[in-house]
């Protein structure tokens, strides 16, 4: 039969299209610097489009934190949050630097003993942000800004009163 010629031939280019038809429309690329971690084929990112349109990136970095990333109208925003159930490191970290400085500065809360273990607590921390930061930092930018805001409270103390260095320590 003629027409089952026809019919068979058509079939056949359908085959062949289908899977090419079928590839997802690539979305416009997202030109951050944490593109790197969402093309690590071994990150397992996932990808979803919210039902307004944004478009929504994650990926769960080795540390435990998940980095998430959504693009509306062309806008990125980016947010990480730690899934590890150790803690939020940098909060600690806050807290701990804040304790030293006024252990540093604050003469009647001076504790060399207590000093000594924020040091040492201080270290561990910092190797972790320096390893799993999404934002690349050094060991030297730490302590550089440790050093900064050591100043900082220094030069506020200096011209504060007594009434104001005692609620400040």
């Amino acid at each position: 039969m003629p027409g089952s010629d026809w019919f068979a031939k058509g079939v056949a280019v359908m085959v062949f299209l289908a899977p090419l038809l079928a590839v997802p429309v690539r979305a416009e690329p997202w030109n951050t610097p944490y593109d790197r971690f969402f093309e690590d084929p071994k990150a397992k990112a996932e990808f979803k489009t919210l039902d307004d349109g944004t478009e929504v990136r994650s990926v769960l970095l080795p540390g435990g934190v998940r980095l998430e990333e959504r693009r509306e109208d062309g806008a990125i925003s980016r947010y990480s949050m730690d899934t590890s159930g150790a803690g939020a490191v940098l909060c600690t970290r806050e807290i701990f630097l804040t304790v030293q400085i006024a252990l540093a500065v604050c003469e009647d809360l001076e504790n060399r003993t207590v000093s000594n273990r924020l040091d040492e607590a201080l270290g561990r921390i910092d190797d972790f942000v320096v390893a799993n930061s999404v934002e690349p930092v050094s060991l030297s930018q730490l302590h550089e800004n440790e050093q900064a805001r050591l100043i900082e409270f220094r030069k506020e103390m200096r011209g504060a009163s007594d009434e104001e260095k005692v609620a400040s320590c």
